[in-house]
């Protein structure tokens, strides 16, 4: 199974150097020279879009000194995790995975949810998400902006998108990016109104239609979710470690894992499988739904699935900090059988 990887602007500058022969500078050459490409640029009359480029620059600078962590979605469970319900969940509660500043979740195949299949203003019909870099949020990218007065930034999905187009002032190709800050006035409000913020005050709905509109709530729902996943104790997630490695993982105890995930990490494989090496519930009978009831002591007569959930769970001393966790479809009633269709 091939996973895409998320595509920096050092690796679009690579690409490009590679293609028309020219020499190749280093990282360290690269970053300032494009920081002043930036602030110069034919864009650099437009406040949003310079410094959402320079942050874009920033993020990926600090994703690759960290190592380029990244979490490995198994397509089985990319509808389940894009169909999340965030409407519940305050947006400052979304986290990106600790202790990474940014976190590339990466996709193998296309999925219907993630693909913008009418098209949109600048992406081609048919064009499906390949990898998201989920990073924290950064309130100067509003500081400038009136409009955005008053807003908190809980955190930024990057979305990479699977085709190239090609910049007309510098020739240069580069891989389609969709920038979606996550920004909110109130602390109950929730993730998805925080989205809708953006997407209303930008007006980016009317440019790229309802459609489209819908891939980036999945998007964002996917990454939040992923994120809540990672700092729960789930067996769902688990270290990506070596391949030659990988059967002594399954055998070991927690110990020799350890052992064997920091000997990865040496070796530059930071990064997680989510539900990578297990066959997301199976072929499960019956529907994924919510139980109904009265509320009260009204017996169930057929077993049903109670779909993945996000949930607010208290913890530390007294219980006065909340998180927010995230709970894989379980079996309601197991000793009953599936209501029949």
């Amino acid at each position: 199974m091939q996973f895409a990887n998320w595509k920096t602007q050092y690796d679009q500058y690579k690409r490009y150097c590679e293609h028309e022969g020219l020499e190749v500078e280093n990282l360290e050459e690269f970053i300032p020279r494009r920081r002043r490409e930036i602030l110069t640029g034919p864009n650099s009359h437009r406040v949003t879009a310079r410094e959402t480029n320079l942050f874009r620059l920033e993020k990926e600078i600090t994703w690759g000194r960290q190592g380029k962590p990244y979490y490995k979605v198994h397509p089985k469970l990319v509808e389940q995790l894009c169909t999340t319900n965030l409407a519940k969940v305050p947006a400052r509660f979304i986290e990106v995975p600790e202790p990474y500043g940014a976190v590339a979740i990466r996709l193998a195949e296309d999925h219907p949810l993630l693909t913008i299949q009418d098209g949109a203003v600048g992406i081609p019909a048919g064009s499906a998400v390949k990898s998201i870099l989920l990073t924290r949020g950064s309130s100067r990218l509003t500081e400038n902006d009136p409009d955005w007065a008053g807003y908190k930034e809980s955190a930024i999905c990057f979305i990479n998108l699977d085709y190239y187009t090609r910049e007309i002032f510098t020739g240069q190709e580069h891989q389609k990016f969709i920038f979606m800050p996550i920004w909110y006035k109130d602390d109950n409000e929730s993730t998805v109104a925080a989205l809708d913020n953006f997407l209303s005050q930008t007006k980016i709905s009317d440019k790229v239609g309802p459609e489209a509109f819908e891939v980036f709530h999945n998007c964002l729902a996917l990454a939040v979710t992923i994120g809540f996943l990672a700092n729960s104790t789930d067996a769902l997630i688990e270290p990506d470690v070596l391949n030659k490695l990988k059967n002594k993982y399954q055998e070991a105890d927690e110990g020799r894992r350890k052992e064997l995930v920091a000997k990865s990490h040496r070796r530059g494989k930071i990064g997680y499988n989510v539900g990578n090496d297990m066959m997301f519930l199976g072929d499960v009978p019956g529907r994924l739904s919510e139980p109904r009831g009265d509320g009260e002591s009204r017996e169930l007569h057929y077993r049903h699935i109670r779909g993945g959930h996000p949930h607010a769970v208290r913890y530390g001393p007294k219980k006065e900090k909340v998180k927010i966790m995230w709970f894989r479809p379980t079996e309601v009633r197991p000793d009953l059988p599936f209501k029949p269709e």
